[in-house]
């Protein structure tokens, strides 16, 4: 009688981890989602991986990945594995990606797979399909809507994906939420906080003054940093990271984050935000890319 229970309960856990839902928002269109992840490529799906799983070897959940064009990200390979659904994980499944189709994807890294072992995510537009240089997808927009899904020209996506400081992920909803200093702030208010220097000089200047870790990039590699700055109500800076930081931690963000502290801190002139005309403590996001 013990045997059969432990089996039941082993074949319920089995059950319960093939049937785990998906469970996440919806990041926005691909302007946005694209700058939430590590690397940008243009490319082609060469075939399905072979690797399968550790339960299932011959039904693989991956795609080798040919590399065409990298638009942002560090990656020296050209050849990549990108990993689809299992039935437990925010991902779409990899019979979406055809042999010999063409796409854009914004990919996050899995170190522990390996160097050139990479997810991709369904929670936002995070891939677009590429036919004949036209890009079709929804681009824009926080809220999905299957009617915003257009095609537009490949220059244009490439553009968008290079020049993060025209849509910043300040997500147009308040709310309010606590630093990781222990600060309530607000996450979007009337009138964000201000500095005194524009975004775009302000990615000059960091780039200009920032020194990269040894080995962090090589020549034609970029990395996006999207810096979250928290501007009390009396005009006080405090840094509170970059976006994602909680999932990648390094020595190398660690040191790079700890020279973007001081260098925004003293960039220029901070001012607070307003909400209904009164000075409020509030997050402002700046999208910096470091290029080499």
């Amino acid at each position: 009688m013990n045997r059969i229970l432990i089996a039941l309960v082993i074949l319920v856990g089995i059950i319960n981890i093939k049937t785990k839902a998906c469970d996440c928002g919806y990041f926005g269109g691909f302007v946005y989602s694209n700058q939430a992840t590590d690397i940008v490529v243009y490319g082609k799906v060469i075939e399905y991986d072979s690797i399968g799983t550790y339960d299932l070897p011959d039904n693989p959940h991956s795609i080798k990945f040919l590399i065409i064009e990298k638009l942002r990200g560090i990656e020296s390979k050209d050849t990549i594995i990108v990993w689809g659904d299992d039935g437990a994980e925010c991902r779409p499944y990899i019979d979406h990606f055809q042999p010999n189709t063409e796409w854009i994807l914004a990919l996050d890294k899995l170190d522990h797979l390996g160097t050139s072992n990479y997810e991709i995510s369904i929670c936002g537009e995070f891939y677009v399909p590429v036919k004949g240089k036209m890009v079709q997808g929804q681009i824009f927009g926080w809220h999905y809507n299957k009617e915003e899904t257009k095609s537009y020209d490949y220059d244009l996506i490439k553009n968008l994906v290079l020049n993060p400081i025209e849509y910043p992920l300040q997500r147009p909803s308040k709310r309010s939420k606590e630093s990781r200093n222990g600060i309530e702030y607000s996450t979007y208010c009337d009138l964000l906080p201000q500095c005194s220097l524009d975004f775009r000089t302000i990615n000059t200047i960091v780039n200009e003054r920032l020194i990269l870790p040894k080995g962090f990039m090589s020549n034609g590699d970029s990395y996006l940093i999207n810096a979250r700055v928290i501007i009390d109500a009396n005009g006080e800076f405090y840094f509170d990271g970059s976006y994602g930081n909680y999932y990648k931690h390094s020595i190398q963000m660690t040191l790079i984050e700890n020279q973007l502290n001081n260098i925004l801190r003293n960039i220029g002139s901070w001012e607070c935000g307003l909400e209904a005309g009164k000075p409020v403590t509030a997050q402002l996001i700046i999208p910096i890319l470091l290029a080499n």
